[in-house]
């Protein structure tokens, strides 16, 4: 008899996973801010992960997703969210990569305009919107790092080429398939 209690009790588990599972799944189909939530979250995760390589790899190279998703997430979701992202994005990305220094405050600023640029161009393609959100932040950058750092000319250049280059592709490539997977 105690087995028979047994088996109840596991189908009682296994119906319980399942209907949190699927109760999970409509949360986040229906609710736009839970939505917000888990790819805020998604994109500071992965930015973290790459921001990582600035440890190891000292390049004149700007590779990060962080714009990508402040562009997706602000014509998505809306300035607010934007700027959570851009703000605790890009915090984390310079912790992580332990690269916090006064050039951090400019581009901390840049990932900021970013929400600012594709809010205001939101009804725009978003290919467009994220190349001019990532030419905004590249000159903004560009400029504060050589005006107010006096940094090395070529280097800060190629920081900028090497961002615009990435994100252009992203934005050409990834951005559309990302907008309809958050419908």
């Amino acid at each position: 008899m105690r087995k028979k209690r047994k088996d109840y009790f596991r189908y009682l588990i296994y119906a319980m996973t399942l209907f949190s599972v699927i109760l999970f799944i409509f949360t986040i189909i229906a609710s736009k801010t839970a939505r917000a939530a888990i790819f805020v979250a998604l994109f500071i995760i992965l930015n973290m992960i790459i921001a990582s390589y600035k440890r190891f790899i000292r390049l004149p190279i700007e590779f990060e997703v962080l714009t990508l998703g402040i562009v997706i997430c602000t014509v998505q979701f809306g300035l607010k969210t934007g700027l959570v992202l851009a703000i605790l994005g890009g915090i984390l990305s310079f912790v992580v990569g332990y690269n916090i220094n006064p050039f951090s405050f400019p581009m901390l600023l840049g990932y900021i305009l970013i929400a600012f640029v594709s809010f205001l161009f939101k009804g725009l393609d978003i290919t467009l919107v994220g190349i001019l959100a990532t030419l905004a932040n590249n000159l903004f950058v560009f400029t504060a790092y050589y005006y107010a750092f006096r940094y090395d000319f070529f280097k800060n250049l190629s920081f900028s080429l090497s961002n615009i280059v990435l994100n252009v592709i992203f934005f050409l490539n990834l951005a559309p398939f990302l907008m309809k997977l958050i419908f």
